[in-house]
């Protein structure tokens, strides 16, 4: 009787201990599936403005545009960069640039609606997916709107003096059937076309 109780109270210890050690491998998994999702994010995310980058835009850009086809919804997007950015970095320095860019970062996460992807893309280029919108119309307004805040707010103080700093958009809806590339060479026109007309503008491609 004694041995039995004994070898009941070494099983008892030892499912204990193999317990223990589970919740042990279930705490180490769930750190390491937290570091993966983290590298995830890094891998996918602008340092330096903490917006989505370059390949996050073209894999929500794929997702989205899928979608509008099968959906035979509106997809529009925008790009945009700074008006005489390399002017600003040749006078004021690589700091006084990166801090004009960070503070486009700022804005577009404080503007843009949870459904409103942002991202940067290039040196001093973002883009914009709006999925929501449906008129040529809707999309300029809400545009001219980010357009006037980031001319009131895009601003930085260099020792004795502010630097303000504007942006040109340009926007464009996708065609039905329309090529991917053959749409971003159009929202990219869009922009070249709105720095042609005096930047600091909203070009919606016809």
């Amino acid at each position: 009787m004694v041995i039995l109780e004994t070898d009941k109270a070494l099983l008892v210890q030892r499912l204990e201990e193999r317990e223990r050690e589970l919740e042990q491998m279930k705490r180490r998994l769930k750190a390491r599936e937290r570091h993966i999702k983290r590298l995830q994010t890094e891998l996918r995310t602008d340092h330096l403005t903490k917006l989505p980058n370059r390949q996050s835009f073209y894999e929500e850009l794929v997702l989205e545009a899928d979608r509008a086809r099968r959906k035979k919804t509106s997809l529009y997007v925008v790009y945009f960069d700074i008006d005489h950015f390399k002017r600003i970095n040749d006078t004021y320095g690589h700091a006084v640039g990166d801090k004009v860019l960070v503070k486009i970062g700022r804005i577009l996460r404080r503007e843009l609606r949870s459904d409103e992807f942002s991202a940067r893309i290039a040196g001093d280029e973002f883009a914009i997916i709006l999925s929501s919108l449906r008129r040529d119309e809707d999309a300029e307004r809400m545009l001219d709107r980010l357009r006037k805040k980031m001319e009131r707010c895009l601003c930085v103080s260099v020792v004795d003096r502010t630097i303000f700093a504007t942006a040109s958009f340009g926007v464009a809806k996708m065609r039905p059937s329309e090529k991917t590339d053959a749409f971003l060479v159009r929202v990219d026109d869009a922009m070249y076309t709105a720095k042609k007309r005096g930047r600091n503008v909203v070009h919606v491609s016809s």
